[in-house]
């Protein structure tokens, strides 16, 4: 016994887990096992996974709120969130705050399997409505009703920025960004005016009375498919408040990356969706607002000229694929405004 539990402290040390992490919990862990950035931890009790969290104390604290609400309202896709013997739902050392979870059980989904998309997209709007009536303690930055525009707006001076600093520099990136620039300033631009014409305040101020909770983080490695094909969502780490466009328009974009922009995908998003959790009239010009802001043309200059801990090659490359599509980009854009509500009044894809 003593054996296997040094064997278990110095694999959590090897890791860059404190071995007091495990005295806060009365859990009789038998072996661990690393995945990615947390450990697994085998119990007579079922299996747990011990998370780091990066992003400071009010942060983790929401995250943890938005799983209890989550879990207590009955949306049973969720880890458990795992107490101290002192009761707390996290424990720190040296400044640094760990949580311990329940394992969910599942596969990544895959987003290219329509089986897949259609139970992500169902447990998606499950979460919203389970999500509602959220009171999220204090962190800041955390609540974001009704701050689309203003984040746009913000994001647009950067990019001009972004845009002047290209010109300074002879790089291959640098030229691309200062060739698109106007384009895709011009289509954020766009973006910001469809909203200003759109009921987004309205819908805003409906889903602030409503408190929806979004997870802002709805990749497909966040979506686990489990037998029975069962769903887990796990990852709150981004989690805001929110309307739940946002977490419809992040989903389609997710999908468009790798369908170069197929509008069919979009339209069985949200035809299942509204099967699931009917779609408010207005709100897929909220979807389509966020779809028109180019957000990877923000992100590419974001990380070339602001925080540099990108490839040039891996930012050069995805701001060429991003360069190559906008003819798709555009057709979708089009056909998506045009055709959004019709797919929810019939329920065809076309």
């Amino acid at each position: 016994m003593r054996h296997e539990k040094s064997t278990i402290l110095r694999q959590l040390e090897e890791n860059g887990f404190p071995q007091e992490i495990l005295d806060a919990y009365d859990l009789p862990v038998q072996k661990v096992q690393p995945v990615r950035k947390v450990i697994r931890l085998f119990t007579d009790l079922g299996d747990f996974v011990l998370k780091r969290f990066v992003f400071g104390k009010t942060n983790l604290e929401f995250s943890i709120a938005a799983m209890i609400h989550l879990e207590k309202n009955g949306f049973r896709s969720v880890p458990t969130i795992v107490r101290t013997e002192e009761g707390n739902s996290y424990t720190e050392v040296d400044g640094i705050h760990y949580v311990i979870m329940s394992w969910q059980q599942g596969r990544e989904s895959d987003y290219e399997r329509i089986d897949h998309l259609a139970m992500a997209t169902r447990a998606l709007a499950e979460l919203h409505r389970k999500g509602k009536g959220f009171v999220p303690p204090y962190a800041p930055g955390k609540v974001q009703y009704g701050m689309w525009i203003n984040h746009f707006v913000e994001r647009i001076g950067e990019m001009e920025r972004f845009v002047d600093y290209a010109r300074e520099e002879d790089s291959f990136f640098a030229r691309m960004y200062v060739e698109t620039g106007a384009y895709f300033i011009s289509e954020a631009k766009c973006a910001v005016d469809h909203l200003i014409r759109s009921p987004y305040e309205e819908l805003s101020e409906k889903a602030r009375d409503e408190r929806e909770l979004c997870h802002h983080d709805y990749a497909h490695h966040n979506v686990l498919i489990g037998e029975n094909h069962t769903v887990s969502v796990i990852d709150f780490d981004y989690a805001i408040c929110d309307v739940r466009a946002h977490d419809i328009a992040s989903l389609i974009l997710r999908n468009m990356k790798h369908t170069g922009w197929d509008g069919r995908t979009a339209r069985f998003i949200l035809r299942a969706y509204d099967q699931s959790s009917k779609l408010m009239k207005g709100e897929t010009d909220l979807i389509y607002g966020m779809l028109r802001f180019p957000q990877d043309f923000w992100e590419a200059g974001y990380f070339y000229y602001v925080e540099k801990n990108r490839s040039p090659e891996v930012l050069e490359k995805r701001l060429r694929k991003w360069i190559e599509l906008r003819e798709n980009r555009a057709d979708f854009l089009q056909d998506f405004k045009m055709n959004a509500d019709l797919v929810l009044r019939t329920g065809t894809l076309r």
